[in-house]
């Protein structure tokens, strides 16, 4: 345990929620473990409780903890999401209606949600040169939330040439069974192919709030592209994790 430091710019409570936030990540506080009470917190941390009660909500407001009545303060589940390719974007998937996200999630043991917002845009770059169409053409964006177990862990963005995907399910946000790819196969436009970039970087504060995430904590982001039969791209997707929340695993063939 470290002492509180008084000479820190830091406030009390986030010294003592780094603590427990670095426990509960080291396994120390382990996943349905309960807190120590906030007397006890307190005493040990030599602060007033409403010291205490401040920092624990800096967790609870990073989804660490969650209360249950009557009982205390426990450390959530923080199972992470196993995201494993290539077999989550197969067509067996897709002709099992069942979403990637949704796949990963439902294997973990998680309940998925997803929270959809359309709009039509400009194309811009790089999208005008990847769909081949004027940087003034439109394209029309899906921007989603995704949720596992009511906690948000994933935010993506895919783009479509619009001219092509215009008056199909693809701009409603029920696209069917199969979702957006097997619209797009209706089209003749099916992907058969998937490229992904992955950096890591730390989030701005806009994605922080939206993830949920605590001070510090980095974020995995993949650029997809999915190509067609002739190898034109047919959806550009962003896609930002929380580093925390996931494991990506990759198959190969040796």
């Amino acid at each position: 345990m470290a002492p509180i430091d008084r000479t820190s710019d830091r406030p009390a409570y986030q010294q003592i929620a780094d603590e427990l936030r670095y426990d509960i990540d080291a396994g120390r506080l382990a996943e349905g473990a309960k807190l120590p009470s906030e007397r006890d917190l307190a005493e040990r941390y030599d602060t007033s409780r409403v010291t205490v009660r401040q920092a624990i909500a800096v967790l609870r407001s990073e989804g660490l903890v969650a209360p249950e009545h009557g009982k205390g303060i426990y450390v959530k589940r923080r199972r992470r999401i196993e995201r494993t390719a290539p077999s989550r974007l197969s067509r067996a998937a897709r002709d099992a209606n069942r979403s990637a996200f949704t796949g990963d999630t439902l294997n973990t043991g998680y309940t998925p949600h997803v929270e959809v917002e359309i709009a039509i845009e400009t194309a811009g770059q790089p999208a005008g040169d990847l769909f081949h169409i004027a940087p003034e053409d439109d394209v029309l964006t899906r921007d989603r939330t995704m949720y596992a177990d009511g906690e948000p862990v994933q935010l993506a963005i895919s783009i479509y040439n619009y001219a092509l995907v215009k008056g199909t399910a693809i701009e409603q946000k029920d696209t069917g069974p199969g979702g957006v790819h097997a619209r797009l196969a209706d089209l003749g436009r099916g992907p058969v192919r998937f490229t992904e970039t992955l950096t890591a970087s730390m989030p701005n504060p806009e994605v922080a709030r939206l993830l949920r995430l605590g001070e510090g904590s980095p974020v995995i982001r993949i650029e997809r592209l999915a190509y067609d039969h002739a190898d034109h791209v047919v959806e550009i997707t962003h896609m930002t994790l929380a580093a925390d929340r996931y494991v990506l695993r990759y198959d190969f063939d040796g």
